[in-house]
């Protein structure tokens, strides 16, 4: 699980974003085990067609990585 969150953020270093989701099977270990990282379950009036459920992370300031500016960017800012 760690190594699949450091991939994410990978990822949000370079597209942002601040909401991870994934859906998975109902089952109460595999919830458990994303709830000790921090994700919460989404809870829904009707079960999705595809018998998963949904849940989220929102990451917290402290875990945002900014994404690297490109030089010409950089300039229009700076003008």
């Amino acid at each position: 699980m760690t190594y699949c969150l450091s991939t994410i953020l990978d990822g949000q270093e370079l597209l942002s974003g601040r909401i991870i989701m994934l859906e998975c099977k109902p089952i109460a270990a595999l919830i458990s085990l994303y709830e000790r990282f921090g994700f919460g379950l989404i809870e829904e009036e009707e079960p999705a067609s595809n018998g998963l459920v949904q849940m989220i992370r929102i990451l917290q300031e402290h875990e945002l990585v900014s994404p690297p500016v490109d030089d010409k960017l950089k300039q229009l800012f700076e003008e």
